[in-house]
Parts: C-alpha cells; structure tokens; sequence
C-alpha cells in the first residue's frame, strides 16, 4: 500500500509533481499557512486579554493553573481538590497540561501571556498536522481545504485563548492518528511503534480519556494490519503509551493506596450525566449538571474526598439507573443530539450565532462525507478507517456521560477532513464540471 491512503472521492487522483519547484512552492504554502494560522490566534488572544487571568476561582482553567503554579513552585502536584479544605496533593486533575504550563511558569514567572503565546504556537502547528493527515487519507486538495478552515475555526481559535487541555491535547491526539495512518499502518516496525506509543501516552496524561479509544484501536488494527507480528506491533504500542502513563499511576498508588491509572473522576463524571434532574428538567437535556446540586444528593458527599467519592457516585448512579430504566432511552437521544447539535446552549447570542454557521455547515458536509468514505474504507480496509472509529468512539463517551462542546472539539478536526471531501466533490459535479470534449465519428 502507499503512503497515502486511498482516496474516498471517485476520479480522483492522488499523484503530486515530484519535482524541486513544487516542493518549494508547497514548502512556501505551509510557511504561510502557519504564520497566517498563528497570527490569528494571536490576534484574537491579544483582543480578549492576553495576561487576564484563567476565570473565576471554580473554574477549570483556574484550577489548571494552580496545580501548575504549585508545580513550578517544587509543591509537588497540589491544589484544589472536590472535598478537600485548600490545596492538598492530589491526581483530580490529569497531569498533562499542568505540567506543560508549570515549565513555563518555571521560566518565565506566573505570566498568563506567555502560555497564551505558547498555545498559538501549537494550535498553528495543528494546522499544519491536519494538513498532513487530510492529504494521506483525501489527497491533497482535501489537506488544504481542511487546513485552511482549521486556521479560522472559530472553535480552534477559541481554545488557543482558554487555558484548558483542547489546544495541547487536539496536537497530540492529531499526531497520534496521523503517526497511526501515514506511519505504523504503511510500515509496522518499532522504529514507527514506539513514537505511536509515547505520543498516546502523553495524549492520556493531558486528558485520560485517550485510554476509551483502546478498544476501537485494537479493531483498527485487527481490520487493517496484515500479520501478527503488524498486529503485536500495535499491542507493543499501546504497552508504550501505559509505561509513559504508569509512573504517575504508581505516584497515584502511593497517594491513595489504591491503583488510579490517570485520575480518579470517572464515576462522579458519570452521575453528572445521569441523574433525575437531566432525566427531567428539558432544559438540562442531554447536559449535566453537578452531583451535589441534585435533591436528594445534596449531602451524600459532605466532607468526603475525592477518591472516596467514586464509590458512592457509582452506588448512586447503578442504583438510579436500575431504577428508571425508562429513561434509558431519553438519556441516549438526548445526550447524542447535543453532543452533535450546532445549537450551543448558551446566553450569548454571538457566539450562538458563531457556533451555527461554523460547525453548522461542517455538520451538513460530515455527514455524507462519514458514510460515503467509510464504506470506500472498509472495503479497502484501508487505515484511514481510524478517524471513523475514534468518531464513532467519541460519540459513545458522549452517549455514556454528556454532549458537550467542548468535548467534540478534539473530533472535529476529523469532521472538518470529511467535509472538505464532500465539499470538492460536490464542486467537481456542479460547478466546475469539465467541459464535453467534441468526439470525431
């Protein structure tokens, strides 16, 4: 098989000129592409508040940053954590982007701007690393149209601005998938393995639920690999990415005196997902809302820590499911709408607006575009089936937990690569249609 991954679009072709002169032109092209990226992210952080600070104290962000200052500070890693008085040592939060943010705080002091600045910096490259996969799997007209919307993506420009773990974890997560399709698939070794495998570690550490995407790895792999030793290649893979992840499993450990592989959330994650009041209340439908806040559970965590909520939380959440089975149903349409819907539920109408006729449009394209490509896939049994699977997987967490935004933000750099192949199809059939050729008897 070659190294680019066999196009969805009928007719299509993808040979390149192999000669010097393209080569610089593109070289030229993805210089331009980056620095156009980057000085819209810097734009726009420069416009909201460069040096503001992360959000309110409650915030994610907030928190982010000081378990990262307490980091850089030789705290260990301490800060705030659910039931607890202060800033205690704790794995709440996954070590990824604290860590990253700590190495700059380290440099340069607590300076909101410069990791701001850093974050342009990835969210460009990003750009760059979509262009790089879209070209494997649709050819090259599908990795410019799918690069160049990313660089003005209102989503991805916001996230470069927000000090959470999108903009760290989408490079990641990208590379990933492209090391996967344009490396490891087209030749399985360990020199292609082992990068595989301490990129989807670090992607865990950033945000743990890289490890619900093992499963539909494992059958990428089982589909398009040929050979054992390709496919126990890719469990040497994955065994990577755990021995990058075990050594804070093994903090964690000693922490709590039980094993947390990345942080210990997953049940109080869940209940806020499935709980009588989005079950009920239309206005929180598909959503979530926080356990405490729940009649009846207001006081069923009260001075309880963390680790020790999980038990309760799932005790809670089993019970209440068992119990309303009813509502099963209701759970998974709702929570499936809202994970797709390009309706933002939010006060502010521009940004409303924004979110409508940005993903609205990728919407529309997608969804043909995931069809067509993924039969042409599964028939070829070709590698780029991964971006379907880890969609379809995605889609799943949404189903199991809650639609959120912010949480299909790391697929829709995948989306955004099927629209763009939809896109010139449809352009190829309607409006730029070759002209008949006159034909001699």
């Amino acid at each position: 098989m070659s190294s680019a991954a066999i196009s969805w679009l009928p007719g299509r072709s993808n040979h390149m000129p192999s000669c010097a002169r393209y080569l610089s032109r593109k070289s030229l092209a993805l210089v331009c592409l980056f620095l156009v990226s980057l000085a819209v992210r810097l734009a726009f952080c420069w416009h909201a508040g460069m040096n503001r600070s992360p959000g309110s104290p409650a915030s994610d962000a907030s928190d982010y940053c000081r378990y990262a200052w307490n980091l850089a500070q030789g705290n260990g890693f301490r800060g705030p954590e659910p039931g607890a008085d202060g800033e205690v040592l704790s794995a709440y939060l996954p070590p990824g982007a604290p860590a990253f943010y700590a190495a700059f705080f380290a440099a340069f002091g607590r300076n909101y701007s410069i990791l701001r600045v850093a974050q342009c910096f990835i969210g460009a490259a990003t750009a760059i690393l979509l262009y790089m996969l879209a070209s494997a799997i649709g050819g090259e007209a599908v990795g410019w149209l799918a690069a160049v919307a990313f660089c003005f993506y209102p989503s991805a420009v916001f996230y470069t601005n927000e000090l959470l773990t999108e903009t760290l974890f989408v490079f990641l997560f990208m590379l990933f998938v492209w090391l996967c399709v344009a490396r490891f698939a087209v030749r399985p070794s360990w020199g292609t393995a082992i990068p595989c495998g301490l990129v989807w570690g670090l992607a865990t550490l950033v945000r743990p639920a890289m490890t619900s995407y093992l499963l539909f790895l494992i059958l990428w792999g089982v589909l398009t690999l040929r050979g054992w030793r390709a496919r126990a290649l890719l469990l040497a893979m994955i065994a990577v990415g755990f021995a990058v992840v075990l050594p804070w499993s093994w903090r964690n450990c000693r922490l709590y005196h039980r094993f947390v592989l990345v942080t210990p959330t997953a049940w109080t994650v869940f209940i806020q997902g499935n709980n009588p009041v989005v079950a009920n209340d239309p206005k929180y439908a598909g959503f979530c809302v926080w356990y405490t806040q729940v009649p009846g559970w207001e006081h069923k965590f009260d001075g309880v820590p963390q680790i020790e909520r999980e038990p309760i939380a799932k005790h809670l959440g089993t019970q209440w499911l068992s119990e309303h089975r009813d509502k099963w149903g209701y759970l998974v349409r709702s929570k499936f709408i809202r994970f797709w819907s390009p309706f933002l539920h939010q006060d502010n109408r521009a940004n409303r607006l924004i979110m409508l006729f940005s993903w609205g449009p990728v919407l529309v394209l997608f969804v043909p575009g995931f069809f067509m490509s993924l039969v042409r896939f599964w028939r070829s049994r070709s590698p780029s089936i991964l971006i379907h699977l880890l969609i379809i997987s995605s889609t799943l967490n949404a189903v199991i937990y809650f639609g959120l935004a912010r949480y299909r933000y790391p697929i829709e750099p995948f989306c955004l690569i099927l629209a763009s192949g939809t896109a010139i199809w449809l352009w190829e059939r309607t409006i730029h249609r070759p002209c008949p050729t006159d034909q001699t008897p």
